[in-house]
């Protein structure tokens, strides 16, 4: 089924909670405008510095990266990739992301101050809750489709939710798949376009989203 949001429509009004759009434990991402291009230079010194707070305050930087020699490498990866007329500070946020992921743990993230029109934030206009490795909806934002709430996600833009949840992995600090799941239903990752648009490079028309869900009763409905 296709969905969009509607500008302005108190998001609230049938949600069964409010969710948490985001969660930080360390800031690393350039200052200035979000389409501002950074000069390289000063992006590498981030890098750098990043990877100093990492050695310096992590108990065990290197124990789900596969050790110091891959750290150092994939670090090298991460600073040659920079391109050489820089980046926006919103891009410079993504391109790190990988590299936390390969870090490994959860509580050591970069957060990526999306730009986002959060009147219409443009991605999937559901509120998801979390049931074993499934991703149920616990709130609608229109009135006429609270028929759906207590559906199962199956897909997104005809990606398979194991899939995206995959995805989530290589973008995303986790230490299991519930984390997955977290950045999915509570921390924004279907909720807002940037987000949806950087795990489905799929989704080409940006005015609407379609969905796969397993209704309550057991029908399927695209």
């Amino acid at each position: 089924m296709e969905l969009r949001f509607v500008r302005r429509h108190p998001a609230h009004l049938v949600a069964a909670g409010a969710m948490a759009l985001a969660v930080c434990l360390l800031v690393v991402v350039g200052c200035g405008l979000l389409d501002r291009e950074l000069p390289r230079e000063a992006l590498v010194e981030d890098v750098e510095r990043l990877a100093w707070i990492i050695q310096d305050a992590h108990p065990a930087p290197y124990e789900r990266c596969g050790g110091r020699g891959a750290f150092d490498a994939r670090l090298a990866e991460l600073v040659e990739s920079i391109p050489e007329d820089g980046m926006t500070r919103e891009a410079f946020g993504q391109h790190l992301m990988p590299f936390m992921a390969f870090v490994g743990d959860a509580h050591t993230v970069v957060h990526v101050d999306f730009d986002v029109d959060w009147g219409e934030p443009g991605g999937v206009p559901l509120y998801f809750g979390v049931v074993g490795d499934e991703l149920y909806i616990r709130g609608v934002t229109r009135e006429d489709e609270r028929r759906l709430i207590g559906a199962r996600l199956l897909s997104v833009e005809g990606v398979p939710l194991a899939e995206i949840v995959q995805r989530v992995g290589r973008m995303r600090p986790l230490e299991n798949e519930y984390g997955a799941l977290a950045w999915l239903s509570r921390y924004g990752d279907l909720w807002t376009e940037p987000q949806l648009a950087m795990l489905l490079p799929e989704w080409t028309s940006h005015s609407s989203v379609t969905v796969m869900l397993k209704l309550a009763d057991d029908t399927v409905e695209t």
